[in-house]
Formats: C-alpha cells, structure tokens, sequence
C-alpha cells in the first residue's frame, strides 16, 4: 500500500495544472481574466491587443511578470518593457494575426530569464527578457529576434517539459508538406532544429492555422488545421519523437481550428470554425474516431469558434464570435467567454455553456493565451537523465574563449590559439558559413551574417579544439 501511495503522489506531481504560472491570463482587445480565487475574474486594465495570439507568464506565486502579443511585450505595470517594441510578428491592422503566434519559456536552471518565442508569417525566432532588469520589471536584452528557421513554418507553436523535468521541448511545422521542427531549450539556450516528416501532408500554404496541442501529461499531441487535417500522435518527451500518428480528419471538408485536451489526458475536443460545431473524442478507447460526439451545433451559419485553453480551475474556455466583425463591433459572444465545466466527463456530461464568462465589457477575438503546463515534472521511471543535441560533444578548454558572446559586428578568439588554427561558424543545420586562419586575439568580422544562433568551433588539421554556441545580434551590443 505504501509503495502504491508513493506512486500515485508522484504520478499526480507530474500532471496537476499549474495553479501559478498560467494565473492571468491577456488576451482578445484589452481583455483579461485572473485566477488568483481559483474562478475567473475579469481584467479591466490590459494594454494588449490582438486577433489571435498572447502568451504571459506569472511567478510561482501567482503574482503577473509580463504578457506579449507577439509584437510587444508589457510589464506586470501595462507598460511596454524597454526594447519590449517590433518584436517579430506578423502585423494587421489590429494586431497580430498568428494563430499560436508567441509562447514563454523559463530558461531552465537560470531564475528571472526567459525565451519569448515568436512567429511571423514565415519564420519562428526567440528574444530573451531579462526579470532582473529594469528595478524587477524586466527587459528585452539585445538577444533580440534571433530567428530559429529558415524554412516557412505554420502558425503552429507549442511546448512541452522534456523527459529530465529541467528542460523544454518547442515545436512547430512545415508551412508545406508533413514536417515537424523541434528545438530543445537548456540552460546553455536553445539548440536545433530538429526535424521529423509524419503525418499528414499539408498542400497548400492557406491551410496555415489551427492549433496545436500538448496533453498535460506530455505524451500526446493533437494539430488541427483549417484544411480539414486532424493529426493525433504519441510524443516521446526524452526523445522528442512523434510516432503512432492517427488520423482523424472529418469525411465532410469543414475548416477547424481550435483543439484542446481534458485533465486526466482522455478527451479530446476539436471546433470547427464556421459553423462553429465542438466535438470530443475519447482517445482512451481503441476506436477512437467512433468516439466522435456532437457537443456544441451552433444554428448560425457565420458562427465562429476560437481558440481553446485549460484553465487553473481545471475547466477548458473557448473564444466565440460571428463571423468577422469591424474592430469596432463587439457582441454577446465576444464579451464573454464559453467553457467546458467537466472535460474529463463523457458526451454532454462534459458541461458546455456557452457565452457564460462575461469580461466586463471587454472583447476576445480568436486567441487566448497559450499556456505550456509548466508544472510538468520529470517523467517518473525513465532513464532519460542525459540530453543529446544535433552537435557533437567537444571538451572545452578553459585557457581560450569567444568574447563578446552575443555579439553584433565581430569577435575576438582569446587563449591557447596556436599557428595553423583556424575559425570555423555553422548554422543550425550544419551549413559552413565562415572559414579562415587566425592568430589570437583577432577580429573576426561577421557583420554579413544575419542574426541567429551558431556554433563557431576552433580547429587545427580537422581537430576541433574547442567548440561554443554563438549568438549574433542585430544593432550595437554591449556587454
């Protein structure tokens, strides 16, 4: 009995909600809740704005840090940090209109950082903000829209713990095809891209949006997008590997968008948008897609269905509207907000009430925040205690190093450089992009190498004598 407790205590450590981190929630136009008393309460004060994404981020104690629309990024006072403008996004005229647009990351092993992630139409990149800055309100540091991919990417973005509990898993796709870019942050910062093609081929660069989603527990992923796709899979947290891909596409062609997992790991929830119809699979039975249940048929034919998130409270709220409306319009649907009351309760007993969480006046639009479970621990009983990453493991010598590191226009190799040496820089996938014969303390010059990360490497006859992740920044940075 002893040894069954011990188990389910660490079981249930691993997959309760966070009731801190995800706290307050910025979102829609100027729209906001809060669940410090464990139900939603609405924000009046929120200075953010956007069709579709946000992300923000409270401390451990439930207290707000900051929030972004993946353009700027404010304080906990409202007010944009410093360097916290023109972020990368992609602009409309009322925001930013990215499905999964920005995600925040903590910086394992390092309090008061984090990586705010960041898509654009084409591309994902990272900025870090720095909480020790600005008299605790925190700032956007110089490692500024570093972008990750060269590649198009969908407006899919999402993260999970990894298998170790410290470190984190970030994912996106392919704009084309059946690709999945993953990236693995640590607390030397974040290394990939990893690439695995399964799934459905997406064939058309308008099928972009729709979200993608992560059970709490980490071992599954659902995307979801407007060209009818519905990819279920398992996720391997150690790994990071997709496998046992299941496909749930509809028979009808209906466009969907919004997805979202119950609690306990079991119910599935899909929305089309319009007609704006919700559905639930349970994923724990062996025929999935005969699980399919009609929740939610809404009569209207310009009915719209947003985005889904799990809240503190354990329920699950969605965003809801007519079709597109003037920015100046707003309606029943889109000053309240749906949710699901029971979401690991079958068919309608799952609870749907529709427009019942009203937002004091305020409006969403399509987007709620996007929230990763930060309180995912490490994977009980698996023997994923070390990390491995696309680069190979170099023994650095402590007499030579790269300084400055970021840097914006040059660097210098200081230390045990000797005759015959020289500096090698690759790109994240390997491309040669710098190679030449140096001395110590020489200026390398990279002012015609754009913003990212790399790996410069010092070598000598093809022997790799130290190795280090470099950061190449945009504009004049200081130390």
């Amino acid at each position: 009995m002893r040894i069954l407790i011990l188990t389910l205590l660490i079981i249930l450590s691993n997959i309760i909600y966070s009731q801190e981190f995800n706290n307050y929630w910025h979102f829609g136009d100027s729209a906001g809740l809060h669940f410090t008393s464990g139900s939603p309460e609405y924000i009046l004060n929120s200075s953010l704005q956007s069709h579709e994404p946000s992300a923000s981020i409270s401390d451990s104690s439930g207290n707000l840090l900051f929030y972004s629309n993946s353009i700027k990024v404010w304080d906990k006072n409202n007010n944009i940090m410093p360097n916290g403008n023109d972020l990368a996004a992609n602009i409309n005229v009322y925001g930013s209109s990215i499905t999964q647009g920005c995600l925040i990351i903590p910086t394992p092993e390092q309090d008061n950082l984090f990586y705010l992630f960041t898509l654009d139409f084409y591309y994902l990149y990272y900025s870090a903000i720095d909480m020790n800055l600005n008299s605790g309100l925190g700032d956007v540091t110089a490692e500024k829209n570093i972008q990750l991919s060269e590649d198009e990417m969908t407006e899919k973005l999402n993260a999970v713990k990894h298998a170790n509990g410290r470190d984190w898993w970030v994912i996106t796709h392919s704009s084309l095809g059946n690709t999945y870019y993953k990236y693995l942050v640590t607390p030397d910062g974040v290394e990939g891209p990893f690439l695995q093609t399964i799934g459905a081929e997406n064939l058309t660069t308008t099928g972009r949006f729709g979200e993608m989603i992560f059970t709490e527990q980490g071992d599954k992923l659902i995307s979801v997008y407007n060209v009818e796709i519905i990819d279920l899979f398992d996720f391997d947290r150690c790994t990071g590997e997709l496998s046992n891909w299941i496909d749930l596409r509809n028979d009808a062609p209906t466009p969907l968008y919004g997805a979202s997992f119950s609690p306990d790991g079991c119910k599935l929830y899909i929305s089309e948008y319009p007609p704006g119809k919700l559905f639930q699979y349970d994923i724990c039975q062996g025929d999935i897609k005969a699980s399919k249940t009609l929740i939610f048929d809404n009569p209207l034919d310009d009915f719209w269905m947003g985005q889904h998130q799990l809240a503190p409270d354990g329920k699950i709220y969605i965003c809801m509207s007519y079709d597109i409306l003037p920015n100046e319009v707003f309606d029943f649907p889109n000053e309240n907000l749906s949710v699901i009351n029971n979401p690991n309760a079958e068919g309608m007993a799952c609870d749907f009430d529709t427009a019942s969480i009203w937002l004091g006046g305020k409006r969403s639009i399509f987007g709620l925040p996007n929230f990763p479970n930060y309180n995912l621990g490490a994977l009980a009983g698996s023997e994923c205690d070390t990390l491995s990453t696309a680069l190979h493991t170099i023994n650095k010598k402590d007499a030579i190093s790269i300084y400055p590191n970021p840097a914006s226009t040059s660097f210098i190799i200081s230390g045990n450089v000797s005759f015959g040496d020289e500096v090698v820089m690759y790109n994240a996938t390997g491309q040669l992009l710098l190679q030449e014969k140096i001395i110590a303390n020489q200026s390398i010059d990279i002012s015609g190498i754009p913003s990212g990360i790399y790996v410069v490497q010092l070598k000598n006859n093809e022997v790799i004598k130290y190795a280090e992740k470099f950061i190449k920044v945009e504009g004049n940075y200081k130390k």
